[in-house]
């Protein structure tokens, strides 16, 4: 079956940046085994698509279709809370969701991109669609590179499980808000385990926010941020079962941005700098790019990861 392939590539494209993962999975291990970050020109997306595909050869042979998985901007879909189908095998859920999403859209399903995560606790189907013709230059680029994706995931969900994965394996001692922060929109991830998940996108970030104050201004972005959380307490925090959000996961490609001493005093909660990569062994090879925090890279391997949840 494709799912047994034990290796995963999951690949964010961004507005000027594209990052990728590769992750193997070894029993109950997550091997990093690359990790990159090259520059991304929309007119041009076929240099982008070789360029990643040169840090992927020596691991082509490890991936099926179903374990490359590519981003895809939530602006450009359109989701649907779907009930449960009833299915024998992922591939016949797959199908009855597609004929759902086509007929409540009134679009083709040949015309469409689409995925899906399943909510077993709220019995529903979150499910996202898109029209091909919105990704098809970046996807035509990564197939004439090489690449064969049939997965897309939204970033939020590709977070969401990347922070599920880090508190089951950093083992937090209390609640933690995973903040990533980027150039126009900023995602939050809340997860408390068998009881309540929570996830938000929203416009702040470098760009949307240095608009409106002097470039470089770190404490002024940062009580602007600091804003933003607080109203996220209100909105996340109320639906928490007998316990508080105690501090926060600092993420992102903007995260440098943030003055985290006082962002710690304004919200009087301890503020840590996310590190992705705790919970995964990660090869001596791997280098990343000074030029972007490592917490750029969450994405990518929140992708991956959904490459790999089928791998036993």
């Amino acid at each position: 079956m494709i799912f047994r392939k034990h290796a995963s590539v999951g690949i964010e494209i961004a507005a000027n940046r594209a990052r990728l993962a590769v992750l193997e999975r070894k029993g109950e291990q997550y091997h990093i085994r690359q990790l990159q970050s090259v520059a991304f020109n929309s007119a041009k997306p076929e240099v982008c698509a070789k360029a990643l595909k040169r840090y992927t050869g020596s691991y082509t042979g490890l991936f099926g279709t179903s374990n490359q998985v590519m981003s895809v901007a939530e602006g450009d879909v359109i989701f649907k809370r779907l009930p449960l189908v009833n299915a024998e095998t992922d591939e016949e859920s797959h199908a009855q969701i597609g004929i759902h999403l086509s007929e409540s859209l009134g679009v083709a399903l040949e015309e469409l991109f689409y995925d899906y995560q399943v909510q077993a606790e709220e019995n529903a189907v979150e499910a996202f669609a898109c029209r091909k013709s919105a990704l098809a230059k970046e996807l035509n680029a990564l197939e004439k590179a090489g690449f064969s994706l049939s997965v897309l995931d939204l970033k939020p969900f590709a977070l969401m499980r990347l922070y599920q994965h880090q508190i089951e394996h950093a083992s937090p001692t209390g609640l933690p808000l995973l903040v990533d922060v980027g150039y126009t929109k900023t995602q939050f991830c809340l997860y408390q385990p068998h009881l309540y998940r929570f996830h938000r996108e929203i416009a702040f970030g470098t760009t949307y926010s240095m608009s409106n104050m002097m470039e470089g201004n770190e404490q002024a972005f940062t009580e602007s941020l600091a804003g933003e959380i607080q109203r996220l307490y209100q909105l996340a925090g109320s639906q928490l079962s007998g316990e508080q959000i105690n501090q926060i996961w600092l993420s992102g490609v903007a995260s440098q941005m943030v003055d985290t001493k006082h962002l710690t005093t304004l919200l009087n909660k301890p503020v840590e700098v996310f590190d992705p990569f705790v919970g995964f062994q990660v090869k001596d090879k791997v280098h990343v790019s000074s030029e972007e925090p490592i917490g750029a890279y969450s994405t990518a391997l929140g992708l991956a990861l959904r490459g790999l949840s089928h791998v036993a």
